[in-house]
């Protein structure tokens, strides 16, 4: 096997940074170990690769740094403690071999010699790394002996294509994954790389990618069912508000339709109104059962005939006497006939003129009536709106004409619809009954009632 060059460095903060094994601490060298203070590793322990070029050298540089807190000699905290091994001119692919054999010397020399175990970490034990010079010494070779004798010189490649680290950002591999079939060409296109026992294997990687792909997609099509329920949401809210305008446009039409048939019930009740002052004017016919003349209406009806017929017999008088005759006799038989013919008419229309005389005077003694009781009212007893009269009891109900003088109740009760007993009525019947007050043959109030069973 061939031969190769070992370095160890052991660097830290016991009192002050401080670093064994650096042969000149002005050197770009002395640099990059200074570097590693004040660097954190959140507690967890890495082993770091660079290649780096000094002097027209190029080295690889291995540095396993614990990350547990490190106390210096007066306990302060914030400090760090690491062990590097440079190899000249070859890079030593068995990445796992040298994590393990970096960690080991760490626990095993530099533990108990140099830093003693606290319960969160470890502690300085000395204020100068040097006062241990021979133990790091002992270490040195034996860690040189142990890679010449397990290892290959497969393990060695030359740093002929390998580029010089930037020491920035380094991608981090798990030590289970730091095969030299994933590290060295990271290393050979970066220069550098971070090997951790903490951070997430490839396998735990792809597990993730996976689960997150699967998350994605589980994302992705929920996206998609509330989309679409959305839009089935909308569809439907559409749906119903345009059933609910249909419905306000048709309320509308049904308020303007209810509107236009108040305005021609309002005429209805109006000509009504007019209809039932016409027929006010109207006697109303007598009862049957009361032996009562006939309808007022009748009455002016023949009145009207009668003084047609008059007129009509004037006209006709005017006629002949309005005719020339030649002939004296005729004329004289003519006058004699016309007076013959008014007597007769005379005769005839005596009684005629009566009647009419005597149906104006009832007109004149019914609107009178009608004007006195004007404000009269039929009140009955025991009845309202919740308490309707009732047919087939046995008791009559008292009804009594309010609203007028007492000498003006000179009537009597009339109904064809009523037993009549006094002032007390009893229904013969359910549905509409009337009763009616009658002064001298002439009907001045009425009142209708719906009588229940």
């Amino acid at each position: 096997m061939s031969t190769y060059t070992f370095n160890l460095y052991v660097h830290g903060v016991p009192s002050g940074q401080d670093v064994w094994g650096l042969r000149d601490s002005n050197v770009p060298e002395a640099q990059y170990i200074r570097s590693f203070y004040g660097q954190s590793l959140d507690g967890k322990s890495q082993m770091y690769v660079d290649i780096l070029q000094y002097d027209g050298r190029t080295s690889s540089y291995y540095t396993y740094k614990q990350g547990k807190t490190i106390d210096n000699t007066n306990n302060r905290p914030g400090g760090y403690c690491a062990i590097t091994i440079r190899i000249d001119n070859y890079y030593y692919a068995d990445i796992q071999n040298m994590f393990n054999l970096l960690k080991a010397a760490f626990d095993k020399y530099l533990v108990g010699s140099i830093l003693e175990r606290k319960a969160d970490g470890y502690r300085f034990i000395v204020s100068k790394i040097e006062q241990r010079q021979e133990i790091l010494r002992t270490l040195e070779g034996e860690i040189q002996k142990y890679l010449m004798n397990f290892s290959s010189n497969s393990d060695f490649l030359p740093l002929n294509d390998f580029p010089n680290s930037t020491q920035g950002q380094a991608r981090i591999i798990n030590l289970i994954d730091a095969s030299p079939t994933i590290v060295t060409p990271i290393v050979k296109s970066q220069g550098r790389v971070v090997v951790s026992m903490s951070c997430a294997t490839s396998k735990e990687l792809q597990i993730n990618a996976q689960v997150d792909s699967r998350i994605n997609a589980i994302k992705k099509q929920v996206q998609q069912d509330i989309e679409a329920a959305q839009k089935q949401a909308k569809k439907e809210i559409d749906a119903h508000k345009k059933k609910e305008e249909e419905a306000l446009n048709g309320a509308k039409g049904l308020r303007i339709q209810l509107d236009n048939c108040k305005s021609e019930l309002n005429k209805t009740d109006e000509m009504l109104e007019k209809i039932k002052g016409i027929i006010h004017n109207i006697p109303n016919p007598k009862s049957p059962d009361n032996d009562h003349t006939p309808n007022k209406a009748f009455k002016r009806l023949y009145l009207l005939s009668c003084l047609m017929l008059i007129l009509s017999a004037v006209a006709l008088c005017l006629v002949i006497l309005c005719t020339g005759r030649n002939d004296k006799a005729a004329e004289v038989e003519s006058v004699e006939a016309v007076s013959v013919e008014s007597d007769d008419n005379a005769e005839s229309t005596n009684p005629t003129e009566a009647k009419t005389k005597d149906g104006e005077e009832l007109l004149r003694k019914e609107d009178s009536l009608k004007a006195e009781y004007s404000n009269a009212r039929i009140d009955i007893s025991f009845i309202s709106d919740q308490k309707p009269m009732r047919y087939g009891t046995k008791d009559y109900y008292p009804v009594r004409l309010k609203d007028v003088g007492s000498e003006l109740k000179k009537g009597q009760w009339q109904s064809s619809d009523f037993e009549i007993d006094g002032d007390r009525i009893r229904p013969k019947h359910e549905g509409k009954c009337t009763i009616s007050y009658v002064v001298d043959d002439i009907i001045v109030v009425s009142r209708e009632l719906n009588v229940a069973k």
